[in-house]
Parts: C-alpha cells; structure tokens; sequence
C-alpha cells in the first residue's frame, strides 16, 4: 500500500508531496517500509522538476503519486503478481493520475505520471482507494505529516529520503 499526500503551496508553506509504503502479507501482517517527502522545485532547475506549472497543493499530490509510481517500478525491478494500492484523499490527483479527467494546469506532470502509471500496470496489479482526509487514517495521517514537514524545510529531497527497503 502506498498512501499519497501534498501540502503547502501558499504564502508561508512551500509546495511539498509525500508518500509511505506498508507491505502488507498473505498471513494478513504488515511492514512499514518507509516513507519519502519532499519539496516541489520552484525554478524548475535541479534534476527532480516533475513538470508541474506552479508550485500548487494540486501539484504536490501529484508530485506524491509520480514519486510513489517511480519508487514502487524500482522495488518490483520486473512482473510480478504484487497488487499496489494507492490511498489517497486528493480526488483531484486521482483522477488525473487515471486519466479520468483532462487537465487543465500541470498537463506535463500529468503526461508523466499516466506514463509511469502504466508501465507500473506493466508488472503489478494497480488499484486506487480514497481516503477522507484528516480522518485519522494512519497511512494517510503519516503521508501528510511528512508533507507538512517537508513544506517547512524540515525534509531536503533527495539528501534526507529516508531508505526505503525491501521486505
């Protein structure tokens, strides 16, 4: 499972995404992998511009779910039969990232994202849950948490990801 969330994007936060990753196992157990959390790059400048048109609460959800993609495509490496679901409480990021509706700011990130989305179909099972928001939902509580954190300068992307491992 890998819950997704974005803050910030006003005047005093900056936009910022976040994702956690819990394994869950046939006997019905659990695993925390780790979470990731970071800012979106205002100047489009550094190696980790997701092509987003502003740096808008919109866009750090959508941030949240292409680095989630990405991470989940490097952990599986080739097909397997592993479902990935994805929790999140943005409707809007959601139904961008499955291409159910058509954007009108962010097309680039979107593109990307539904491109990674589906090579991501290429070696799992992928499904999308909602969650309220700010429902105490822990994956999705965890996944703003470290958002909120990252918009306020406590996160640094890349320098403090915290590892994510395999099981």
């Amino acid at each position: 499972h890998i819950a997704v969330d974005g803050s910030g994007g006003n005047e005093t936060d900056r936009a910022a995404w976040a994702f956690n990753v819990v394994a869950e196992f046939v006997d019905g157990t659990q695993s925390c992998l780790g979470f990731a959390a970071g800012v979106l790059d205002a100047a489009h400048a550094s190696g980790f511009d997701v092509g987003h048109d502003a740096n808008t609460v919109g866009a750090a959800e959508l941030a949240a779910q292409l680095w989630g993609c990405l991470w989940a495509i490097q952990f599986l490496g080739k097909r397997s039969h592993v479902q990935v679901v994805f929790r999140y409480d943005s409707m809007y990021a959601a139904s961008m990232a499955q291409s159910l509706a058509r954007p009108s700011v962010h097309r680039r990130l979107v593109s990307i994202l539904a491109g990674v989305i589906h090579a991501l179909r290429q070696l799992a099972c992928v499904t999308f849950h909602h969650v309220k928001s700010h429902d105490g939902h822990p994956r999705n509580e965890l996944a703003d948490v470290a958002a909120l954190a990252a918009s306020k300068g406590v996160f640094d992307w890349p320098r403090s990801l915290v590892y994510l491992v395999r099981p």
